[in-house]
């Protein structure tokens, strides 16, 4: 994941829904990684969910970017201001929210606000997240173009967050032969990416 900032925010809500939600990161090239767990909190408790998609573009979406034929360091040092009109956005499937001590692997009564601070999940977080396997489901139901990538993306950042557990991989690879069961190639394409 990348590095958070000093108060631990990696972005901002910029655009929210009970399914997904969309941040401007922090730092322009510095969004977490594809497949990560992110979390909003608020005063109502916590909303957590998967990176699902990165992009970076011009600020202004009415402006293109345009080529130097530079590499980047050289075109900062002539353009310094290039990057003050970039910035990298990340879009969020949602997995679940949290209440007090309670965690709940289904969608929650309410989006994330609007220009709330998102940061990274903890390993103990991921965990509890992660226990039910319930998330490969709520995954694979965006059918995001790029589901079968975000599915594995997502249990290998587990495993790595739960210290690289082969036990859980193995569990998850189940979860999605089953959750696949009537779609072998893609069953296959998901427990090939795992490994």
């Amino acid at each position: 994941m990348s590095e958070p900032n000093g108060n631990g925010m990696i972005g901002e809500v910029i655009q929210a829904s009970t399914t997904r939600f969309r941040a401007i990161a922090t730092r322009v090239f510095e969004p977490p990684r594809f497949g990560s767990f992110v979390k909003v909190s608020a005063t109502g408790g916590q909303t957590y969910g998967v990176v699902a998609g990165v992009e970076t573009a011009s600020f202004d979406s009415a402006r293109r970017a345009m080529a130097f034929g530079m590499p980047w360091e050289q075109l900062l040092r002539e353009q310094p201001q290039l990057i003050e009109l970039i910035q990298t956005e990340f879009e969020i499937v949602v997995i679940g929210y949290g209440e007090g001590d309670l965690l709940h692997h289904y969608l929650p009564p309410h989006p994330p606000r609007l220009h709330d601070f998102v940061s990274a999940c903890t390993p103990t977080e991921v965990a509890a997240l992660t226990d039910s396997l319930e998330f490969v489901g709520t995954l694979a139901s965006m059918r995001e173009p790029s589901m079968h990538e975000l599915v594995s993306a997502a249990i290998r950042e587990a495993s790595l967050a739960r210290g690289r557990d082969d036990g859980f991989v193995s569990e998850a690879a189940r979860a999605v032969a089953e959750l696949f069961k009537d779609d072998y190639d893609l069953a296959m394409s998901i427990v090939r990416r795992l490994e």
